[in-house]
């Protein structure tokens, strides 16, 4: 509950919480930021499907909590994208997001996520997957794939430390025929078996040990 003690006015008129709580729910949004985030000079935003009702919800309850008095920004993607853009505007938050997360292939978590407790990882993990991952219910297999070597690493070690199994490949893409020709950059793949990852994680998925083959 944020009061006039918790908030500070800005010239702007705007109000900005003076500390953000890092509960589960935040966690779980700043992985959904780091997989469908973007943070420019003067706002910072979250891309979903229209389909996504969780993660539309997600980014709306913390977009209120972190600008209690500002408007959310909502624009629908015309065409064949079936998208919505959430944005609030805050330079403080847009300059803040920018420097935790960076952007493209630089794109990485801020680095004290590594530092939480193994409870609030899980949340930042789910929260990656349901903006960027997949899951094939034929294979039981949850997939996650980014362009940044940096997000990449990060994720490793937050799912070593939560102790669920995974597998991971670069994806030499140039490799790949796409129907449109266009380029695109090779990415890090992983592969997690047996549960789906964009729902709710339970003590109950980890397993004691499975077999696993690296190559290069």
């Amino acid at each position: 509950i944020y009061n006039d003690n918790t908030i500070s006015h800005t010239t702007s008129g705007t109000k900005t919480p003076i500390s953000i709580n890092v509960d589960n729910d935040f966690c779980k949004f700043l992985g959904l930021f780091a997989a469908d985030g973007c943070a420019s000079l003067k706002y910072i935003g979250i891309t979903s499907n229209t389909k996504d009702v969780d993660n539309i919800s997600l980014a709306k309850d913390i977009f209120k909590k972190l600008c209690p008095n500002s408007n959310i920004i909502e624009n629908n993607y015309k065409g064949e994208r079936n998208a919505i853009d959430l944005r609030i505007s805050s330079s403080i938050y847009a300059n803040l997001f920018y420097k935790w997360f960076s952007k493209n292939e630089n794109k990485q978590l801020p680095d004290w996520v590594l530092k939480l407790p193994k409870e609030k990882q899980l949340n930042i993990i789910q929260g990656m997957f349901m903006g960027d991952g997949c899951y094939y219910e034929k294979t039981k297999c949850s997939i996650y794939s980014t362009v940044s070597l940096t997000l990449a690493r990060q994720l490793k070690i937050l799912l070593r430390r939560c102790r669920i199994t995974f597998a991971c490949k670069k994806v030499i893409r140039s490799n790949h025929k796409h129907k449109d020709n266009k380029k695109r950059r090779d990415c890090y793949r992983f592969e997690i078996y047996g549960y789906d990852l964009r729902g709710k994680i339970e003590n109950t998925i980890y397993k004691n040990g499975s077999f696993n083959m690296y190559h290069e």
